[in-house]
C-alpha cells in the first residue's frame, strides 16, 4: 500500500500543511510537532513524491550554482558555503564549472533552464554579459556573488572590492613602499575593475603617479601570475611590492619570487585577496583582503529563495555591498 502525505498528516494528528513543512525543512515549526511527524513517516514508511510535488508546485527545490573555476580555492570554499545553506533551507545544488570560457557558460545557462530549476547563483560574470542580461530581463531569479554585472536591475551580494584594494595598497604605503606593482585579471570583470580603481586611487591620494609598466592585468590564471611576477622583477627599477588580486595567483606570484633568488617580504612584499583557507598556513602566511565567504553564501542563498518564493512579478533587485578586512600576515612585514 502506497501511503500518502495525508496519511501521515492523519496518523500525527496535524495538518498536511505541517506535514510539507517539516518536510521541507522550516525553521519555526514545534519540536514535538516535528517529532510526531518524522515518526509517523517512518512508521508508515512514507517517500515524498518530488516529481508531482514540483509539477503542482511549479518548483524543484534546485538551485544552480556557476563558478568559473573549481580548482581556485576560492570558489570551491564559497560553493560549499552555498551548498551547505541551500541544504539548510531544503534545496539542492547543481554545481557548474566554466573555466573562464564564455560558450560553456552560456551552455550551462540553458543545461540549467532545461533541468527547471528555480533560479542561479552566479559567483563570477563579466560587466556585459547578454545570456545573463536576457534572464533579468525576462525576471530570472538571479543573484551574482563575487563580480557583478553593470545592469542596475541585476541583484548582487559582493565585498566592497574598491575599498579592498584601498586597504591592500594603504598598508604598502604605511610601510614605507613606494614601487607598488599590481597583477590581475582584465577589466571586463567587475573584480579586477574595482580592485584597479582602489589601487590607483590610494596611489594618487598618495601623491604617487600609477606606473604603466608596473601594471598586468591579462588573465586570472596562476600561469599568468608567475609570468607576471618575473616580467616585473626583471625591471631596472622593480617594484618592492606587489598586490595581487586574488590569492591563487599571489602563491603562484610567491613561487616567482622565490625561484628568481629573492626573498618574501625582504626583497618584495606581497598582498592577495579572498583569504582562501591555504593562505593561513604557517609556511605560507599571506597578509591578504578578506572576502567573509560564509555570509555571501548564506545571503545569496537567502536572497534567491526570497525572489523565488515573491515571484516573477514581484523581483525587486538585491544590492548587498559588504566591508572587506585586511588580514595580516607575514609576507609584508618589512618596512622600506
Amino acid at each position: 500500500m502506497r501511503f500518502t502525505a495525508k496519511d501521515v498528516a492523519k496518523r500525527a494528528g496535524v495538518s498536511q500543511t505541517t506535514v510539507s513543512r517539516v518536510l521541507n525543512g522550516h525553521h519555526y515549526i514545534n519540536v514535538d510537532t516535528k517529532e510526531k511527524v518524522l515518526k509517523a513517516v517512518k512508521e508508515l514508511g512514507y517517500h515524498p513524491n518530488h516529481v508531482a510535488r514540483s509539477m503542482a508546485l511549479r518548483k524543484t527545490n534546485a538551485l544552480g550554482l556557476i563558478v568559473s573555476d573549481i580548482v581556485n580555492s576560492f570558489y570551491s570554499e564559497i560553493a560549499k558555503n552555498i551548498i551547505d545553506e541551500a541544504k539548510e533551507l531544503g534545496y539542492e545544488i547543481i554545481l557548474c564549472n566554466t573555466d573562464h570560457v564564455q560558450s560553456v557558460q552560456n551552455f550551462y545557462i540553458e543545461f540549467l533552464q532545461q533541468r527547471r530549476v528555480d533560479g542561479i547563483i552566479f559567483a563570477s560574470i563579466k560587466l556585459k554579459d547578454k545570456k545573463a542580461e536576457e534572464l533579468i530581463a525576462n525576471n530570472y531569479p538571479v543573484i551574482f556573488i563575487n563580480s557583478r554585472l553593470k545592469l542596475k536591475k541585476a541583484s548582487f551580494i559582493v565585498t566592497d572590492n574598491k575599498q579592498g584594494a584601498k586597504l591592500a595598497v594603504s598598508h604598502f604605503l604605511d610601510l614605507g613602499h613606494k614601487k607598488i606593482g599590481y597583477i590581475s585579471g582584465p577589466d571586463t570583470i567587475s573584480t579586477a575593475y574595482e580592485r584597479f580603481l582602489g589601487y590607483q586611487e590610494t596611489l594618487h591620494e598618495a601623491g604617487l603617479a600609477v606606473n604603466s609598466d608596473y601594471v598586468k592585468d591579462q588573465s586570472f590564471s596562476p600561469k599568468y601570475a608567475y609570468q607576471a611576477t618575473q616580467e616585473l622583477l626583471k625591471m631596472q627599477a622593480p617594484p618592492t611590492a606587489i598586490f595581487v588580486t586574488n590569492d591563487v595567483m599571489a602563491f603562484k606570484v610567491m613561487e616567482a619570487i622565490l625561484d628568481m633568488g629573492l626573498s618574501i617580504p625582504e626583497d618584495v612584499a606581497i598582498i592577495g585577496y579572498d583569504d582562501v583557507v591555504m593562505s593561513s598556513h604557517k609556511r605560507i602566511g599571506l597578509t591578504t583582503v578578506a572576502q567573509d565567504k560564509s555570509r555571501i553564501g548564506r545571503l545569496a542563498v537567502e536572497g534567491l529563495i526570497q525572489m523565488i518564493d515573491k515571484g516573477p512579478d514581484n523581483i525587486k533587485p538585491i544590492h548587498t555591498l559588504l566591508e572587506p578586512q585586511l588580514i595580516i600576515r607575514n609576507t609584508c612585514g618589512y618596512r622600506k
